[in-house]
């Protein structure tokens, strides 16, 4: 594993901002999904069991916004995931068919 990210840190060197992104979504994604729990206990605990009516209101404003930024988080974690392994995927390619190309032509002749 250590070998493996040792060859390949130079294609994520250049992606560190973006693999950055991506890990700052995925930790506000699990802020939320947590953050839902906790509005599951304020919702049985004050509004159910307590008889607070007027939090009602404000616990279901919570979840909305709540499962908004999840929604847009997971957006921009996917959509940067995807968009920067298909970028290093390309360079690595990239500089695979540019080392075969440039193998001399007896490696070419024997291994036909």
């Amino acid at each position: 594993m250590i070998e493996t990210l040792k060859k390949f840190w130079p294609y994520l060197r250049v992606h560190k901002g973006a693999l950055s992104l991506v890990m700052l979504t995925g930790f506000i994604m699990s802020v939320c999904k947590t953050g839902a729990v906790n509005l599951f206990q304020l919702l049985f605990d004050k509004v159910f069991v307590g008889n607070d009516s007027s939090m009602i209101t404000y616990v279901p404003l919570g979840f909305i916004a709540l499962y908004a930024v999840h929604g847009a988080a997971r957006f921009v974690h996917l959509y940067s995931i995807r968009f920067t392994s298909d970028q290093i995927a390309t360079t690595v390619r990239r500089d695979l068919k540019q080392h075969l190309i440039g193998l001399n032509m007896s490696f070419h002749g024997k291994y036909e």
